[in-house]
């Protein structure tokens, strides 16, 4: 697997290239290789493994570029190679699906020989080649390639024992955004200040003896506005003890990378575990539908026909996103005060936990995630984004009846039959969510010391939302004004 980030042309032109190889054996042994290669300010930094960077200067801006073109084409097929191709596409993407000849796959088994370091073919009685080809994917509005794979099976025959030797190649290719300066050098782009402070959904909860908890509504895209806040939200949160949030991220994913446990918890909340398959859990037209932009979004892989349906609605849902220059989910105003946090090593509350919020969408029923996935994948990502945008604004302007409002709409235009299944969504994203969130908020209320509370603005608003169970238990919500 491999991703780009460029930023900039010309002179000014950076990019970082990272891969990762996995050579995985029957007894489920991984032999993982990796690089990292970024080009700034003239030189080119790579590191293999993980071990000491290696730094070349007087690198240029053309070599930059020629780097990064042949490492995405190097692996494309040429018409010497093309048996047969296929395409299909939509209003935004064209997806390209190939067969390669004979020389097509001696040339990929040559390449994954030389991994090995031995030519398997010599070892074996005899070998097909049932599978070889992949695809290209192409944004129709910029005419760059979004994805590129390819996928290669030959089945060798040793001792009269068939064994299978399976090769998959996934490149996700995308535009720069918004966060891209800062991935590649790791500083924050200069220059890059808002005309506008966002004034976001904030307030002051008090009870009867005078103890307070700051409530804070937050969205998770952002653009440079979540990084310049209004002074009143930075007072509240120094002098604030802890910062409570839905749950720590950063935290969550180095989790992730480290604890068995929960890798199998969040294995059984992201496959099916029961002998089905994807196929299994959608009709023919919802299934080749997702199938094409499961490739046309770069998020191939060996494993996505095992994935649940509702874990492809969570991944397509980031891939949107990423189709706007200027809004990231890198930039959401969550991200922003964990940073804060770190920086200030002020203690960091959890909520909930990630592996419960996955588990969370893996129990919704067949015919819920059918609908979710249904209603994104018939959305162009323009339309996406248009939504996203003028949710993001409306977050940036504090307007709680317009947010409200959003959520109200998420039923409109949908059956009998399809309102019911978004009410079962609504209990459990709102109302069974709000109702955990709540009794944490009271704890903290209960507490001796103060804390800036914040989570998604969806949970504080509504009559199941946090402001309104906050003035039921007899707090007082005062929505904070701004200078």
């Amino acid at each position: 697997t491999s991703t780009f980030d460029t930023y900039g042309s010309g002179a000014s032109f950076i990019a970082r290239s990272m891969y990762e190889v996995s050579l995985l054996d029957y007894s489920n042994t991984a032999d993982v290789n990796s690089e990292v290669v970024t080009f700034l300010n003239g030189s080119c930094t790579s590191s293999i493994n993980g071990a000491e960077a290696v730094v070349r200067p007087n690198i240029t801006a053309q070599q930059m570029r020629e780097y990064c073109e042949d490492s995405i084409l190097a692996a494309l097929f040429t018409p010497n190679y093309l048996l047969n191709a296929e395409i299909t596409e939509n209003d935004e993407f064209i997806c390209i699906r190939f067969t390669g000849n004979d020389a097509f796959a001696e040339a990929m088994c040559t390449s994954i020989y030389n991994m090995f370091g031995a030519n398997l073919d010599h070892y074996a009685e005899s070998f097909t080649t049932p599978t070889a080809g992949g695809y290209l994917c192409i944004n129709k509005h910029t005419g760059l390639p979004t994805a590129m794979g390819i996928e290669l099976s030959r089945i060798h025959v040793i001792g009269g024992v068939s064994c299978a030797l399976n090769y998959q190649l996934d490149q996700t290719m995308q535009l720069s955004s918004v966060t891209a300066y800062e991935a590649i050098t790791g500083n924050p782009l200069p220059g890059n200040v808002p005309e506008t402070v966002a004034k976001p959904l904030f307030y002051k909860v008090t009870s009867e003896d005078g103890k307070v908890m700051w409530l804070m509504g937050t969205i998770h895209v952002g653009d440079n506005r979540t990084t310049r806040l209004p002074q009143e939200i930075y007072d509240a949160f120094a002098e604030s003890a802890a910062l409570a949030v839905e749950f720590d991220v950063n935290a969550f994913e180095e989790a992730v990378l480290a604890d068995p446990q929960l890798q199998a918890q969040l294995a059984e909340a992201y496959y099916y575990s029961d002998g089905t398959v994807l196929a299994d859990h959608l009709d023919g037209e919802l299934l080749k539908q997702l199938e094409d932009m499961i490739l046309m979004s770069g998020c191939n892989n060996t494993n996505a026909k095992y994935y649940r349906t509702v874990i492809w609605w969570n991944l397509l849902n980031d891939f949107y996103l990423r189709q706007d220059p200027e809004l990231s989910a890198a930039m959401g105003i969550d991200k922003m005060l964990l940073e804060t946090a770190y920086a200030s090593e002020k203690p960091v509350l959890e909520i909930e936990n990630g592996a419960a919020h996955v588990q969370t969408l893996a129990g919704f029923s067949d015919e819920l995630q059918a609908l979710l996935l249904r209603e994104l994948l018939n959305m162009s990502t323009y339309d996406y984004s248009r939504n996203v945008r003028a949710e993001y604004e409306s977050w940036c302007n504090g307007d709680a009846q317009a947010l409200l409002n959003i959520l109200l709409k998420e039923t409109e235009g949908m059956t009998e039959e399809e309102q019911m299944l978004m009410e079962e969504y609504q209990q459990a994203i709102y109302t069974d969510r709000n109702a955990q969130m709540l009794k944490k908020a009271l704890e903290y209320l209960k507490g001796e010391e103060t804390v800036f509370y914040a989570v998604g603005y969806a949970n504080l608003l509504g009559e199941t939302g946090l402001i309104a169970g906050l003035e039921d238990a007899g707090f007082t919500v005062e929505l904070v004004p701004y200078a």
